[in-house]
């Protein structure tokens, strides 16, 4: 949607491969729509709908001629009306997850929801409730046990078929079943015409919401479950919880060390600041090192800052970096004297 213009014009611009792209953009009004950087063969289509019209969007990409050969396909735009353009593509189209890449930019909210009650209001309902942590605990072993995916891929399941083809017991299945109902991830636990998905469940189809519940920051969570240990012998839960640092952790696994990376891309809105310093008119070299490494060079490309830059980071960090940056080889991997030092 609207929101993806400016990434689109970055794709666009910087595409690696002159393959022809297809772009679909929805926008609230005519006024809204612009003239990206297109090449030969590619093609773009404006749809003017309201802001998160889940239907519009869908028969928008339904409507778009995919193709022949193998092709790429990014997302962006309100979460929930990604919903069925994800279904779409992943169960209908059978797009591999290497092939797609599908972003809720911002979530709608009920405008009552929306409403923050003043102060008074608030001290007039009385303390806060400390929420339960069994929803997610039940969301993060729906995921990991597949009932989610499982369940997305063929509606209607039965609860002893949901057994049959996760390969756990029924009766497990028969205990977990309540609770993802009672949380809105699968609807028809009761019987009838079989289990589908319910509202939460459609939204944990999304990789960037599961991240929540089984990703780095999950482990990060779970660690807390050593909090009083660890606040009593002045270690962190995290060591309690693995028999490791935080950092040897990171530092020996790809995966983990590549979801610093990607986080890190959020420091585009930051480094403007630092790359518009006065301080880089004198800058011949630059050390870089941390996770935001990546970022930072992109950032200094955008600025138009050229200092020589070296990074200075382990083998298996140092690898997930070089996949991260457009031009790698240009890069100095070895420590070594600089003018300024960034840690990221």
């Amino acid at each position: 949607d609207e929101t993806a213009l400016p990434a689109i014009g970055r794709f666009l611009d910087e595409r690696p491969l002159d393959a022809p792209a297809h772009v679909l953009v929805t926008v609230p009004d005519e006024a809204a729509r612009q003239e990206p950087a297109l090449r030969d063969g590619d093609t773009i289509t404006w749809v003017v709908a309201e802001p998160g019209d889940a239907a519009a969007l869908d028969a928008a990409v339904r409507a778009l001629p995919v193709p022949a050969g193998e092709g790429y396909v990014w997302a962006a735009a309100e979460s929930r009306a990604l919903l069925p353009v994800r279904r779409y593509l992943q169960r209908e189209r059978k797009l591999p997850k290497d092939r797609l890449n599908i972003t809720g930019y911002w979530h709608r909210e009920e405008a009552a929801a929306a409403e923050a009650p003043d102060t008074a209001d608030a001290a007039a309902q009385g303390p806060a409730e400390i929420p339960s942590p069994l929803p997610w605990l039940v969301a993060r072993a729906a995921l990991r046990l597949g009932v989610v995916d499982a369940v997305a891929d063929a509606p209607g399941l039965s609860a002893d078929a949901l057994a049959a083809r996760l390969g756990v017991s029924g009766t497990g299945i028969g205990v977990l079943l309540p609770l993802l109902a009672a949380y809105d991830v699968v609807v028809g636990a009761d019987g009838g015409a079989g289990l589908r998905l319910g509202p939460a469940g459609e939204e944990l189809l999304d990789d960037h919401e599961r991240e929540e519940y089984t990703g780095h920051e999950a482990e990060l969570l779970l660690a807390l479950t050593h909090l009083a240990p660890a606040v009593r012998d002045g270690t962190s839960p995290w060591r309690l919880a693995s028999g490791a640092t935080l950092h040897d952790t990171v530092t020996h696994d790809a995966d983990r060390y590549a979801e610093l990376v990607e986080e890190c891309e959020q420091l585009v809105f930051l480094l403007t600041g630092l790359t518009a310093d006065p301080l880089w008119a004198d800058v011949g070299t630059c050390l870089l090192t941390g996770p935001g490494s990546a970022s930072v060079v992109a950032a200094l490309d955008d600025a138009g800052r050229r200092p020589r830059l070296r990074i200075a980071e382990e083998s298996v960090p140092a690898e997930v970096l070089r996949g991260h940056l457009t031009a790698p080889d240009r890069i100095d991997w070895t420590a070594g004297p600089a003018d300024v030092a960034v840690a990221a």
